[in-house]
C-alpha cells in the first residue's frame, strides 16, 4: 500500500541493486563501496552516499570525500541540516 501511494505522488523507492551496479560508475571511486543513496550538491551534481566496512561517506562523482560518519545517527543528523538549508535557500529564491 505505501508503494502504491509513493508510486500515486510520483515517488519511487531507491533500488539498492541499480544503484550498485549502475549509478555508482557515475563515481570515481572503489566499486566496492556500497551505494546507499544520493542528494543534491548543486546545481550540477548530486552526491552520492556510500558504506565501507566502518563508516558512511559522502562523496562526490569527481571521487572528492565530502563528509563521513562514524554512526547512522550522526549521518542522519548531518543530511537533515542540510535539506533544511537547501528548501530555506529554494524558498528564498522563490519569494515565498
Amino acid at each position: 500500500m505505501l508503494f502504491k501511494f509513493l508510486s500515486d505522488l510520483g515517488l519511487h523507492q531507491f533500488d539498492l541493486t541499480i544503484a550498485n551496479t549502475d549509478w555508482i560508475r557515475e563515481y570515481d571511486i572503489d566499486q566496492n563501496l556500497f551505494h546507499i543513496g544520493s542528494r543534491h550538491y548543486s546545481y550540477s551534481e548530486n552526491i552520492g552516499y556510500f558504506m565501507d566496512k566502518e563508516t558512511i561517506l559522502s562523496i562526490r562523482t569527481t571521487g572528492e570525500v565530502v563528509n563521513f560518519f562514524a554512526t547512522l545517527r550522526d549521518f542522519f543528523e548531518s543530511e537533515i541540516d542540510a535539506a533544511e538549508q537547501i528548501m530555506i535557500a529554494k524558498r528564498e529564491e522563490s519569494g515565498n
